[in-house]
């Protein structure tokens, strides 16, 4: 059995790995009105990346459909809508974080679940605004998201460059669902027999992790070539899979939690501690 030793402080500024301490980053937030969770207008969203994957869209939309979230009402060919007056496919506990900047609200995550509203003619997703940084220009704004690990603007590519203000516009980034395809993933303080994913993971992620994960995932695959294809599906080749471990294992990625060998879930062992000395 493998033994995994990862240690966590579970709270949610301890999982901002990059930018300001933990300290500084609550105090930002503590002088900004915290606002009730709200729906607000699609349009006045925008992304704070530059990319996503169809699949991880497709995936949000069965989800949304299994749920009865929207349905197709064949008389008037179009989709009816659960939330908001029949405005949103999001009940108001699905909120998705935005922060308030110079020409509207960014998107801090939740990009695949707001095209997928957008999919079903959603008008407006519930919003819970975090920070307000509207008093910065452009360029202080996106390197304040990105030292927030709010943003992640780089392309496929590896160059920063600003997010667009269109989703339309974003890159499809195959290697972001093949990052989540390897993953096993558990909540904050709870072990794998209540996790979820591959049952041969080559990374475990907890809660929502590093910012970002599974773009910093795909940045690393793509630098050493290893493009993953849809066309493999949720079951890529085995062969495929221990390549992207074997980059992964010497990547650059700070708090990736790596299964260093193929090991089947059932005979891994993760042990979370709480006591970052045992680091």
């Amino acid at each position: 059995m493998i033994n995994l030793l990862f240690t966590l402080l579970f709270s949610s500024a301890s999982l901002i790995t990059n930018g300001f301490s933990a300290s500084e980053k609550v105090q930002l937030e503590q002088t900004v009105p915290k606002e009730e969770t709200i729906y607000m207008d699609t349009n006045q969203i925008f992304p704070s990346q530059l990319r996503y994957s169809s699949e991880n869209v497709q995936a949000k939309i069965k989800e949304i459909q299994h749920s009865k979230n929207a349905v197709w009402d064949e008389e008037t060919k179009s989709w009816t809508l659960k939330y908001d007056e029949g405005k949103s496919v999001l009940a108001s506990h699905d909120t998705v974080p935005v922060v308030k900047g110079p020409y509207g609200y960014f998107l801090c995550d939740g990009h695949h679940h707001l095209l997928a509203a957008l999919h079903f003619g959603a008008a407006t997703v519930p919003v819970k605004v975090i920070a307000d940084l509207s008093d910065l220009d452009e360029k202080a704004f996106w390197e304040e998201m990105e030292k927030q690990g709010w943003a992640y603007p780089y392309n496929i590519l590896g160059k920063r460059a600003t997010p667009p203000r269109d989703f339309k516009l974003l890159q499809d980034d195959p290697n972001r669902y093949f990052a989540a395809l390897i993953a096993r993933k558990c909540a904050p303080g709870e072990g794998l027999s209540t996790s979820r994913g591959a049952d041969y993971p080559v990374w475990i992620k907890v809660g929502q992790d590093i910012p970002f994960i599974e773009f910093r995932i795909s940045d690393a695959l793509w630098q050493q070539g290893l493009r993953y294809e849809y066309a493999m599906g949720s079951t890529p080749p085995e062969d495929f899979v221990e390549e992207a471990r074997a980059i992964l294992k010497i990547a650059d990625i700070p708090g990736l939690k790596i299964v260093p060998k193929r090991t089947h879930i059932s005979e891994l062992h993760l042990v979370l501690s709480e006591n970052p000395q045992e680091e």
